[in-house]
């Protein structure tokens, strides 16, 4: 964006905003943006699923039961009303059945009756069968054991140039280890349609430290979601240390989601930039594709969400950001501003 110059450098941000939203649907290169999103929201689409799967479920059954019962009434009574005609005077009367099965003795009657009956009861034991079914499904859990490509048994500095994971494995924070260090990510970068995955398993997983909880050095493509356990609505727990989560060094296209976030001391929760001084800068580097989203931070010393260097014009020359959404986040108690 080339803004005039008289105008404030808080003002930069709007307009940038407001140019990136018109321009959201029509520019060629934010097709991977929309991608990288929809991708990467399949653990939103499990969260809202299983929210509105109880109301989803009682509608269907209510239908289902209707569509039964209306078939069931139509059949049996069209073919249990015996014919009827007219006297003289105006009065009904049944007719006297005639023979034959065409001609709808009474033993057609009660055979076709029977057999409706049958298929009615059963349709709605298999209705009923069917929605208990689907009331127990929850949403998926990652277990340790079977879901995941890579377990961090413990707090580590991990380097994918020495792993050599493919693009679009499952790293696992295990719930039942005591994260008491750093846990850092270095060298994981995936084509856009295939990110690595970092996730909780097995519960709640926790990183308390006095150090950054978690740092991604030279990434790019990668998701990080506390969605991996159903019963825990922010499936990763960071408390402690400097920054919460530290998306540094050139890393870039990125998802953070459903993390709690308490009681750093000293920096902001959220720091998601390359400063200058590691070697990134506007000649050489841009961070792009950064969704933040339904994160819950409390007690912060400063600020909530560092998004990019602290100055954008002086002589440090700090890189741009493109296609970034921010969205519901809570910020609670942030020693500065949000």
């Amino acid at each position: 964006v080339t803004a005039p110059s008289h105008l404030k450098p808080l003002s930069l941000s709007y307009l940038a905003l407001s140019v990136h939203l018109k321009h959201y649907n029509t520019t060629p290169h934010l097709k991977q943006t929309t991608r990288l999103h929809q991708r990467l929201s399949l653990s939103s689409i499990f969260l809202q699923i299983h929210t509105t799967r109880k109301l989803f479920l009682s509608l269907s059954l209510l239908f289902s039961l209707s569509l039964s019962l209306l078939f069931c009434l139509l059949t049996t009574v069209s073919f249990t009303t015996t014919q009827t005609t007219t006297t003289n005077k105006g009065l009904f009367h049944a007719r006297p059945p005639k023979i034959g099965l065409l001609h709808k003795t009474p033993i057609f009657f009660f055979f076709f009756r029977s057999v409706m009956k049958s298929f009615c009861a059963l349709l709605l034991a298999l209705t009923l069968l069917l929605t208990v079914a689907l009331t127990s499904v929850q949403a998926a859990n990652v277990v340790c054991a079977t879901d995941c490509d890579y377990v961090m048994t413990v707090s580590s500095n991990i380097d994918n140039d020495d792993l050599n994971l493919p693009a679009g494995s499952v790293i696992c924070l295990d719930a039942s280890v005591e994260y008491t260090n750093a846990v850092v990510f270095n060298n994981f970068k995936a084509p856009d349609n295939n990110p690595f995955v970092i996730t909780n398993c097995d519960g709640r997983a926790r990183i308390t430290t006095s150090s950054h909880s978690i740092t991604f050095n030279q990434c790019e493509n990668f998701h990080l979601t506390g969605t991996g356990w159903d019963a825990e609505e922010y499936g990763i727990l960071t408390s402690g240390g400097s920054f919460c989560v530290h998306v540094w060094e050139g890393s870039t296209k990125c998802e953070i989601d459903h993390l709690e976030s308490e009681d750093n001391n000293g920096h902001a929760c959220f720091a998601i930039k390359s400063d200058p001084s590691t070697g990134y800068n506007r000649n050489n580097f841009v961070m792009e594709n950064v969704f933040i989203h339904h994160n819950y931070m409390h007690e912060i010393a400063t600020e909530g969400i560092y998004l990019g260097y602290k100055s954008y014009e002086d002589g440090d020359n700090a890189h741009e950001i493109h296609h970034v959404r921010v969205y519901a986040n809570i910020l609670h108690n942030m020693g500065w501003d949000g």
